[in-house]
């Protein structure tokens, strides 16, 4: 059986306006465009703790793009230190966004 959640009043839109937050400084910043696809992609799915696991082919999917782009791109990202990734291949790769701010970078 699983829970499930309902967040309400003041508690929802705390969440609604740190997501957006965060896609805001995504827009804003200085990346080529499809690594701001793929990390709005990635925000899209992300919890609370800018989070989320996914797939490879989900990305390659949700961007439409092929699977070299999405790993030229996440290799690119996280040298620029805006996301870590952690997981095994042939797996869901838990992603962590670490995009702060709005200031273009």
């Amino acid at each position: 059986m699983s829970a499930i959640l309902t967040l309400s009043g003041s508690a929802a839109i705390a969440v609604a306006t740190a997501r957006q937050r965060r896609t805001d400084a995504i827009w804003n910043l200085a990346v080529l465009p499809t690594q701001k696809l793929i990390l709005l992609a990635l925000s899209e799915k992300a919890d609370d703790a800018d989070t989320c696991q996914l797939t490879v082919d989900y990305l390659v999917n949700r961007a439409n793009v092929t699977r070299m782009t999405v790993f030229v791109s996440l290799n690119a990202l996280e040298r620029a230190g805006l996301l870590t990734r952690a997981g095994r291949p042939g797996s869901a790769t838990t992603y962590t966004l670490t995009v702060t701010g709005g200031a273009r970078q």
